[in-house]
């Protein structure tokens, strides 16, 4: 019953087409007004409450750099010999598979895959101080992994682009609560024939929004049409253990498909602000949650 509720109110309310227009008026981005009000609100207060309890950040060039653009490339190659214990064990599994029809091969922590507790030890050491500490300067508070996903993209044989992984490959925001970031780090080299993730700024993202170029699913490809004519797209390419960090929810992005023969693997971490300090290897074993949508981030702190 209470999935069925949940279906409904995603349907029904945050997906209406007038929550999604007022979000759009409001904020310039496509999350629905309510996701945006409750972002904004659960990160203030948990700066808050976290400052109450003795939390203090300092400033942050990479956090002062996403909140402007939306995103942050490093061009560091970042702990290459976890990267690589990762990708041997991730490589491994994955071939034992045969590619899904939809070209997205996963594990997720919101399935609560078994699997994934052999990777917990090498995840645990990608989220260094360095990294602990954008992420509190970002909040102005403490952070909590939600969910965390290892995939493999391919070309899917039988769907067309605009239909690839989950409709993903369609220029987009995340429609989670706004405050909510994620986190990337690239298993593989990463180059135009492997798909890369595309991505605009912030300020571009909401000039679409206002421009009413944005369509979602962009199936007479004029999202797509605009955003190459008039905006500057970032392809998110890359070594083995390049990492970036993006505002999913403000920035517009999309994946691109690999060529036949290529694809792409990555690890992403979907973080959201906190007021209780947690440590890594807890947050890890308890991130078991999907996108947080509506009145149920009131809920998890």
């Amino acid at each position: 019953m209470i999935n069925i509720l949940n279906r409904l109110a995603i349907k029904f309310l945050l997906h209406s087409p007038l929550n999604l227009w007022l979000g759009k008026v409001f904020f310039s981005n496509n999350g629905g007004l309510i996701s945006n009000c409750i972002g904004r609100h659960i990160k203030r207060r948990d700066s808050r409450k976290a400052k109450k309890l003795g939390f203090r950040s300092e400033d942050n060039a990479i956090a002062e750099a996403l909140k402007e653009d939306g995103f942050y490339k490093s061009n560091e190659i970042y702990n290459y010999h976890t990267i690589n214990e990762i990708t041997k064990i991730w490589d491994e599994y994955a071939n034992s598979f045969q590619p899904p029809e939809d070209g997205r091969f996963q594990l997720s922590s919101a399935d609560q895959s078994k699997e994934l507790k052999f990777f917990i030890p090498l995840l645990e050491k990608l989220i260094s101080e360095d990294i602990k500490e954008t992420l509190e300067s970002y909040f102005n508070s403490y952070f909590r992994i939600i969910n965390y996903h290892i995939y493999r993209n391919r070309k899917p044989p039988l769907i067309d682009e605009i239909n690839s992984y989950g409709a993903t490959a369609n220029w987009h925001n995340d429609r989670s609560t706004s405050e909510s970031i994620k986190l990337f780090f690239m298993l593989s080299d990463v180059d135009k024939q492997n798909g890369p993730m595309q991505i605009i700024s912030k300020e571009e993202s909401q000039k679409v929004i206002k421009s009413n170029n944005f369509y979602y699913p962009d199936s007479e490809g004029k999202t797509k049409e605009y955003i190459k004519n008039n905006c500057k797209t970032i392809s998110l390419e890359g070594k083995a253990g390049t990492l970036f960090y993006a505002m999913t929810n403000d920035a517009l992005h999309r994946a691109t498909v690999p060529d036949a023969g290529r694809y792409r693997d990555l690890i992403v971490f979907y973080i959201t602000s906190s007021s209780i300090n947690r440590s890594v290897n807890h947050q890890l074993k308890e991130a078991k949650y999907r996108e947080i949508l509506g009145l149920k981030r009131f809920f998890i702190n």
